[in-house]
Formats: structure tokens, C-alpha cells, sequence
């Protein structure tokens, strides 16, 4: 499959690449869909953080002269789907089902 580290290097760090832009990607909607004053809080700065992660990437393929590309990261796209996928407000009782949910699809995206 890999015939060299330098091959399997690149390989992941485009899968990474991927993974972190879908939560850039993601995470504004999530945090415009917290329950929570605390959660929206959270989701934010960790958007801030996650936008470091991108541009250090970034540095790390130009240093090692490789395109920055992404490779789809199934992972990362199935969390980020599962999490679209949580009930919205409307389809329980109350919002407090809704709250959890989200706040579960968000933990595992974090």
C-alpha cells in the first residue's frame, strides 16, 4: 500500500488536512445550534483552535513541498454527518432532548 514513510506521511496529513477543515466547516453551525450559552462558548473557541490546526498544516505541507491537499477523511465526514443528522428542536418535548443531543454529536467531533 505505502511504499515509503514519506508516502504514508503525506497520505495522512491530507486525511488530517480534510478532518480539521470539515470542523472548520462544521462548527459555526454547530455552535449556532447550541442548547447552551456554555456550549456555543466552547464550540467557538475550540473553531479558533481548530483554525490554528488548518494553517499549521498548511506550514507542514509547504515545508515539506507537498500540495496542500485534502483526502476525504471518512471519520471525520461520518461525525460531522451524524451530528446533522441529530434531532432538531420541534421533534421532542421541550428542548432539553435536543441539547443532549447535540451536545453529544459535538463531543465526539471535538
Amino acid at each position: 500500500m505505502f511504499t515509503t514513510l514519506r508516502t504514508l506521511l503525506e497520505v495522512e496529513l491530507k486525511d488530517i488536512y480534510d478532518a480539521e477543515k470539515r470542523l472548520v466547516r462544521a462548527i459555526p453551525k454547530m455552535a449556532k445550534a447550541a442548547s447552551s450559552e456554555d456550549l456555543r462558548q466552547a464550540l467557538e473557541e475550540h473553531l479558533e483552535v481548530t483554525k490554528g490546526h488548518v494553517q499549521r498544516l498548511e506550514q507542514v505541507f509547504e515545508l515539506l513541498g507537498i500540495a496542500a491537499k485534502a483526502k476525504p477523511c471518512a471519520g471525520m465526514k461520518g461525525i460531522v454527518e451524524e451530528g446533522r443528522r441529530s434531532p432538531r428542536p420541534g421533534r421532542y418535548r421541550g428542548a432539553r432532548g435536543f441539547g443532549r443531543d447535540r451536545r453529544g454529536a459535538a463531543s465526539r467531533a471535538l
